[in-house]
């Protein structure tokens, strides 16, 4: 749509694509409020989104494209991570007044008595694999808003994991572990024992600490990490869809 109406705005034609954050009350998004918040999305009120929509249809603007949405920018910004394009977002994610900026640039209104980070923790810890395979199961499962127990082997994504939640739950890692992560990672290591894997190695655990996760109660044999996928590169985008929709396809039918 939004190419169709560039498409009519250069043959001299009327046309604005609106491109609409999630509404309230009305449509595919009205019962998901929750999973928005957590990344700083607020659901538009109907009557607000309807009032907006006429506005826009009556102003007769230059552009052939808007986006209207409400939302926590800064939140919005830190749930985005350090992907976007310098300066993109800047001046809405803005630090608040009054707020303190932690190492990162993350605001912290309250950072000498901020509770420790999951790094800090891994540091002290006796047994750093087995807090970190421990950490990232209790992430996920807060995430997807699940008190089961969830197996190393189990995929993400059949686990009900969507296109929001993967970016709350590679949020949540980046930040707990100060780790930079590709916007990819859940897709590319799709289940704990793949995931905790990665973060091992980028983390610089021994090999020795390093063991793969294991199902809780399950065998106390030890099997090397699985090697780490080779980054798409932008000739394989094409390459990383198919995948995505394979696994995709394979979970459905399960």
């Amino acid at each position: 749509l939004d190419g169709l109406m560039a498409r009519r705005r250069s043959l001299g034609l009327p046309g604005l694509a609106v491109n609409w954050g999630p509404w309230a009350e009305v449509g595919m998004a009205a019962d998901e409020g929750d999973a928005y918040d957590r990344i700083g999305l607020r659901m538009l009120p109907a009557d607000q989104g309807s009032r907006l929509a006429v506005r826009l249809a009556r102003t007769g603007r230059a552009t052939h494209e808007v986006a209207v949405l409400a939302a926590d920018w800064r939140r919005f910004r830190t749930a985005l991570g350090e992907d976007l394009p310098a300066g993109y977002l800047a001046r809405l994610g803005a630090t608040a007044e009054g707020a303190v900026t932690a190492p990162g640039g993350r605001p912290d209104r309250a950072a000498d008595t901020a509770p420790p980070s999951a790094r800090q923790e891994l540091a002290a810890a006796a047994d750093p694999r087995a807090f970190l395979a421990s950490w990232v199961e209790r992430t996920l499962r807060t995430v997807l808003g699940s008190r089961a127990p969830i197996g190393p082997h189990q995929g993400f994504f059949s686990l009900g994991m969507d296109s929001l939640m993967t970016v709350e739950f590679r949020s949540r890692i980046a930040a707990g572990l100060d780790l930079k992560l590709a916007t990819t990672v859940a897709f590319t290591y799709p289940t704990l024992d793949e995931l905790v894997g990665f973060l091992a190695r980028e983390l610089g655990l021994t090999a020795d600490a390093a063991a793969p996760v294991r199902a809780r109660g399950g065998a106390a044999g030890r099997q090397d990490a699985p090697p780490a996928p080779a980054a798409p590169t932008g000739d394989a985008v094409g390459d990383l869809m198919a995948r995505i929709s394979q696994k995709y396809q394979s979970h459905r039918n399960a």
